[in-house]
């Protein structure tokens, strides 16, 4: 059974409306960790206990600028229980092995610890999956309106 032009375009936009609701729905899924995080986080001090650096971006002739993509973090919460767990993105220059940062935890699910001063913020969570939305979106339009064109 051979397909139309038509068909085709229609697929392809539901396939685009359906990637944007993924999107949308992961988007918002991160974007409320973050957003409960900062609500009902505790900061206490943690020390970095070990460090991923897999490049050096930027400097001439050396590492000025490494680029993390985590840190552990060994840290008490304030109900005295000792904790030692991994945190990724927003990741400070100042956060090095042996240096003691702020971090902020989820006091009802503390092994989720984010830098306590993460420079990320919601910013990139909402640009990546706000973004991603609205372009799948947008195609899924102009799919359907070309679908129209072709019937």
């Amino acid at each position: 059974m051979k397909q139309t032009k038509a068909g085709r375009a229609y697929g392809l936009a539901a396939f685009c409306f359906a990637a944007a609701a993924v999107f949308g729905v992961l988007g918002g899924l991160e974007l409320w960790h973050i957003h409960s995080l900062r609500l009902r986080g505790e900061v206490v001090l943690g020390h970095v206990v070990a460090s991923d650096i897999p490049e050096c971006v930027g400097g001439r002739g050396g590492c000025s600028h490494p680029r993390r993509d985590w840190i552990e973090v060994e840290y008490v919460t304030l109900a005295g229980q000792k904790l030692r767990h991994k945190t990724t993105g927003g990741i400070r220059d100042s956060a090095t092995v042996g240096s003691w940062i702020e971090v902020r935890y989820d006091r009802e699910n503390p092994q989720l610890v984010q830098d306590a001063y993460s420079p990320l913020g919601y910013t990139v969570p909402l640009a990546v999956s706000g973004g991603f939305t609205a372009l799948f979106l947008v195609f899924a339009a102009l799919l359907m309106r070309k679908r129209r064109r072709d019937d």
